[in-house]
């Protein structure tokens, strides 16, 4: 080579550090969300989580980030199963009883702020969350995106008042060792 530098480097990876490096380029940028949630509360220890209700129809956006919205949970969305066929059925018949008859959604964010609007109401509050990856709910989600992609026979958009329970858990304060797991 007539060069007298260093050629070669080594760096020593674990198998979760390898695949987070493989699936970060597969996967494409991290999800930025803007989520608003209604009637919540917050935890603060050990690690800062908020939670409420979101109405569906503020959901319907995160279906442009397909699956990169789940990088973090075990699966990704199934598509026609039984089970979200039910829940688009719910979202569809009586979405005034969705928020009671589904689990929820959790996700994990990087970074989570809550933005000053409406000042300490716990009414309403609108929360940044970079970093965001449903860790559960990621059925619930992809049929929330199918339902609201569906429309009925006159054309209009359906299930917009229903509701669902949300969570958000932020990641900024938490030891490596969970992060990792």
């Amino acid at each position: 080579m007539n060069d007298d530098g260093a050629l070669v480097t080594l760096q020593v990876l674990k198998q979760k550090e390898l695949h987070d490096v493989v699936e970060a380029g597969a996967m494409g940028s991290s999800v930025d969300l803007t989520v608003m949630l209604h009637e919540f509360g917050k935890v603060d220890q050990p690690y800062t989580a908020y939670y409420g209700h979101a109405h569906i129809s503020d959901l319907g956006a995160w279906g442009k980030y397909g699956d990169r919205l789940y990088h973090k949970n075990i699966r990704g969305f199934k598509g026609n199963t039984d089970v979200n066929d039910g829940i688009i059925e719910t979202i569809k018949v009586s979405p005034q009883h969705f928020l009671y008859f589904n689990n929820g959604i959790t996700l994990l964010c990087t970074e989570l702020d809550k933005k000053p609007l409406g000042g300490k109401s716990k009414t309403s509050g609108v929360f940044d969350c970079k970093g965001a990856s449903v860790i559960n709910g990621a059925q619930t989600v992809g049929s929330i995106i199918t339902a609201l992609n569906a429309h009925t026979s006159d054309g209009s958009a359906i299930g917009i008042d229903a509701r669902v329970m949300v969570r958000l858990i932020s990641l900024e304060n938490c030891p490596r060792i969970l992060l990792t797991k």
